[in-house]
């Protein structure tokens, strides 16, 4: 009787030990809460969505790996990976040296540049944003495009927003006269009719084109290696490329 009940009791421990493991092997992956179509908050299911979710969802899949998905503000991402609140981020962030320093990349997953918007009335064939000298202008905080509008030294102000949402509404409203964000992201919300009165500018010529990524903390390989093998394997597979067709990405 004691030794059936030491077996059940150490089965027991086994199970809930085994339990504790998957439970903390649950990788937590900051995206961006407003970057349509690459990563949003479906307003009808309350769900991480977009592009860069089904990513790193399909990279899961591939290498057995069981993730959470935590939206939040683009400029938390990296942040929250260099403090450990999130294991991984995958987003709409532009591989650079300066993030080099602090968090490691995968390869490749996309690949785009910066679009320019204005009201739709502005017929002006703006090429380069040195051409707003003395306006104000604005592009979201965080992101790539801000340091090259506030070091042109050419225009009365430039401000920052938290969301490409509120950037856009105020070049809506008219209170700054262009406004900077991902192309993609920009095209994406004039296409379901947000910002009637808005237009990308098609003779625009981005200055600050990138490829985007997903993150891990620097240093850890191991991590690194498996979702590189699954980058590989949804590339090979075509399953990025179906990707990309299914959020109009080209």
């Amino acid at each position: 009787m004691f030794r059936r009940t030491f077996m059940m009791a150490a089965a027991l421990a086994a199970a809930l030990g085994t339990g504790a493991v998957q439970a903390q092997d649950r990788l937590k992956v900051g995206t961006e809460a407003n970057g349509l179509p690459f990563s949003f908050v479906d307003p009808a299911t309350g769900q991480p969505d977009g592009f860069m979710v089904d990513v790193i969802k399909a990279i899961a899949r591939h290498e057995g790996l069981a993730i959470t998905i935590e939206p939040m503000e683009f400029s938390a991402l990296i942040s929250s990976l260099t403090s450990g609140k999130v294991d991984m981020t995958s987003a709409a962030m532009y591989v650079t040296e300066e993030r080099k320093k602090v968090i490691d990349f995968s390869e490749p997953v996309f690949a785009y540049g910066e679009g320019m918007v204005v009201q739709s009335d502005d017929g002006t064939a703006y090429t380069a944003f040195t051409e707003l000298s003395g306006e104000t202008v604005g592009a979201q905080l965080g992101t790539m495009y801000v340091a090259p509008l506030q070091n042109a030294g050419v225009f009365r102000e430039v401000k920052v927003y938290d969301t490409v949402q509120n950037m856009m509404q105020d070049v809506a409203q008219g209170r700054i006269k262009a406004g900077y964000a991902d192309a993609p992201i920009m095209a994406h919300f004039l296409a379901k009719g947000q910002f009637s009165n808005l237009k990308l500018v098609p003779s625009y010529q981005p200055v600050v084109p990138g490829e985007i990524a997903v993150a891990v903390p620097q240093g850890n390989a191991d991590l690194l290696a498996k979702v590189n093998d699954g980058i590989a394997k949804i590339k090979a597979s075509g399953e990025l490329d179906d990707l990309v067709q299914k959020w109009n990405l080209r």
